[in-house]
């Protein structure tokens, strides 16, 4: 028996059957083949052999199983047919040998059939090429029945010079995927893969950077469809991969509620934070604070609130997203608004003629929307303002009594009075310092 290029094989006679042949191969190297390192000719398939569903992989130029061929019961014949077809590119071969032997040779898009006696075969497939194949002869028994028709029928696919592995192709959000980069063997010399370098993109804005780690684990945040691709490049050369589609499915929502402080008094703006367990794209947000009044509807994830009346108070947000629904509380106690107090610091007390003097209104408890007027004792007054700084400098060498009032709905306070020596330009000014006093609480009927 001939291989087809003139060189016998092991234990076969030079006999190749002609003529009634029906051979239907074809040859597959799927993709499941290249995660276990077959070899391969890049862009051609060579090594896989998948049969109605079947497959035998090839491993360093072996395959390890042959497919088990569809057979049906025809005429009580002494003899076996078996029928293959090849619409491969490539020319192969079909090698049996028992009660019979011999090779087909089985041209590219042909078919053929034979019959051989009954009885137990060892049979093989193999690539013919003019430079000898990459596939080496191992054979499979199987017994031939008489009165059995045995049909061989292969596909083929091609593979890429790389691709890329998913640990997992559906996750929840918030969980990471393991990816993996492998190459054909044949797509890079052994020194050009040693050297390889591999970039992965995952499809949601970020990529791996080109390293010679071929894994990389990534972690998606938003929910969505994603198609993950790998860059392979080493010697000049470079493959990109096709995509492996990653699901991503959203987390079942949930939502907490912050706020700042949980301390109030009477007047404070409380800072109230919606905080959800997922992506805010989408997702409304109702505040309802707990004494009556509500923030209707928003996909704002803040807002702001302050309690007219002391008292225990339970707020809550509702989160929804579609007709998903998510409530979360928070406790707030509201404590009873003491009178305001206001003390004034100045720098410098003792300044020169034109120097900017800078005087700030301090305060034990800051309450939201205080109003201050600040009075620089030499006629100047700054207007009612919730700033609670201001700056002047005085145009005579005098000393002057400066102080700030402090408003605040009914009530009001004037602070501590602070002395100021100011002096000419051309004279020495002594060290520096204040003087702090704090303020008699004044509650007022009228404007101030």
């Amino acid at each position: 028996m001939s291989n087809g290029i003139g060189a016998p094989l092991p234990g076969f006679d030079t006999q190749v059957i002609p003529g009634r042949c029906k051979l239907y191969f074809m040859l597959a190297i799927a993709c499941f083949g290249l995660l276990f390192g077959e070899a391969y000719v890049i862009g051609q398939p060579i090594d896989d052999f998948d049969v109605k569903g079947e497959m035998a992989k090839i491993r360093g130029g072996k395959y390890t199983k042959m497919p088990s061929p569809d057979k049906k019961s025809i005429d009580d014949h002494q003899t076996v047919t078996y029928e293959v077809k090849n619409d491969t590119k490539r020319e192969l071969l079909f090698l049996f040998k028992g009660p019979n032997e011999g090779a087909l040779v089985v041209k590219p898009g042909s078919s053929e059939s034979t019959d051989v006696l009954p009885g137990v075969y060892e049979i093989a497939v193999r690539e013919r090429e003019e430079e000898g194949s990459i596939l080496k002869p191992q054979y499979e028994r199987l017994e031939f029945v008489r009165g059995t028709e045995y049909i061989f029928t292969y596909s083929s696919v091609t593979i890429d010079p790389c691709s890329i592995k998913a640990g997992r192709a559906r996750i929840v959000q918030g969980q990471a995927v393991t990816f993996e980069g492998i190459v054909a063997p044949r797509a890079f010399s052994e020194k050009e893969l040693e050297q390889a370098e591999y970039r992965f993109y995952f499809d949601d804005g970020t990529e791996r950077e080109w390293s010679k780690e071929r894994r990389a684990r990534h972690i998606y945040s938003r929910h969505g469809f994603y198609e993950a691709i790998l860059e392979v490049r080493s010697g000049g050369k470079k493959y990109t991969s096709h995509g492996v589609e990653i699901i991503v499915d959203r987390k079942p929502l949930a939502v907490s509620l912050g706020a700042e402080p949980v301390n109030p008094v009477t007047g404070q703006v409380v800072d109230f934070t919606a905080i959800p367990n997922v992506d805010t794209e989408g997702v409304e947000y109702k505040f309802d604070f707990g004494d009556g009044k509500v923030r209707e509807w928003s996909g704002k994830t803040t807002a702001k609130h302050a309690y007219s009346s002391p008292g225990r108070y339970t707020p809550y947000v509702i989160a929804r997203i579609g007709e998903e629904e998510s409530q979360s509380g928070e406790i707030i106690s509201v404590r009873r608004r003491p009178p305001i107090e206001v003390y004034l610091t100045v720098k410098p007390v003792r300044a020169k003629t034109g120097e900017n003097v800078h005087f700030s209104a301090d305060q034990k408890v800051r309450i939201e929307g205080t109003e201050f007027r600040f009075d620089f004792g030499d006629g100047e007054v700054s207007g009612w303002s919730t700033a609670t700084t201001a700056k002047h400098a005085y145009a005579r060498e005098k000393e002057y009594i400066a102080s700030v009032k402090a408003r605040l709905g009914d009530m009001a306070a004037d602070s501590n009075p602070v002395i100021i020596q100011v002096m000419a330009d051309d004279k020495q000014v002594v060290a520096d310092y204040e003087v702090v006093i704090y303020a008699k609480v004044q509650r007022t009927r009228g404007g101030h």
